[in-house]
């Protein structure tokens, strides 16, 4: 990563400081020109998408589900209705009828969970390289929403290979995911790409690395720490203004998680 021929890599925590302080300079005359790496090459094309048939259609999936979800609610709904109104008589068949509205509902937010998440992960996975960003980036979040480990691979090679505007979303989404599996493997990965000139970036790399602490991100966060010192609310760009948020939030993280261990 470059800054006006400077390059970030391989620097202790003083130079690290001074180099982000320089860079934290240069911000308050013009914001630094998004750059990316061309595209890596791909020896094996992807799958080609195969379009869903008219019964896989989400929609009427989702009104399927709804329509047994009103039809198994009905029973206890129409019972609390009876009782508030003073009826207390019930049909000599209520015993069977409440455990199939109970296994009924059981049921259908089951499905409701294996349609939104089990399925939804590999059409996902696909929408990360979807050449709309937008799609792009709300498949990004969802994937970290799901929780689903098997996605980090893909979202690290999204985040530090992929296109710029799609990496914030990237990076988040790690975030998430580190948090509830405590996988310390993201450290690195989140360390490495802490080092870019992309604010946005930057921004959402510091909140991943305080959702996941780490010690081995105490030292570079301190260091931007430092250097966004001289940042003031009132006067500062909205952006570093958030980055530096970020970065004293994590930091004390940190200090929370290594005091309760």
């Amino acid at each position: 990563n470059h800054i006006g021929g400077m390059t970030s890599g391989g620097l202790g925590a003083t130079d690290y400081g001074n180099y982000e302080a320089s860079w934290i300079g240069r911000l308050t005359h013009a914001l630094p020109s998004a750059s990316a790496d061309p595209a890596p090459s791909q020896r094996t094309p992807s799958p080609a998408f195969t379009p869903l048939a008219w019964y896989e259609s989400p929609w009427l999936q989702l009104a399927a589900l709804l329509l047994f979800l009103v039809a198994f609610a009905g029973y206890p709904l129409t019972a609390a209705v009876r009782r508030i109104r003073g009826r207390r008589g019930a049909p000599p068949v209520r015993h069977p009828a409440r455990w199939l509205a109970a296994t009924g509902l059981v049921t259908t937010m089951g499905l409701f969970g294996y349609l939104f998440e089990t399925k939804a992960v590999p059409r996902l996975l696909a929408g990360l390289k979807d050449k709309d960003i937008e799609i792009a980036k709300a498949s990004a979040l969802a994937l970290g929403n799901i929780g689903q480990k098997d996605s980090v691979p893909a979202l690290v090679q999204a985040m530090t290979s992929g296109p710029p505007e799609l990496r914030p979303s990237a990076a988040k989404a790690l975030g998430v995911l580190g948090a509830l599996h405590g996988d310390f493997s993201i450290v690195e990965p989140l360390l490495e790409t802490l080092k870019t000139d992309d604010v946005a970036l930057k921004t959402e790399v510091a909140w991943a690395l305080g959702k996941l602490p780490d010690r081995k991100a105490y030292e570079p966060l301190y260091a931007l720490q430092k250097s966004l010192h001289q940042v003031r609310d009132h006067d500062a760009d909205p952006k570093v203004v958030k980055l530096k948020e970020a970065v004293n939030w994590s930091i004390k993280q940190i200090d929370t998680w290594e005091y309760l261990q």
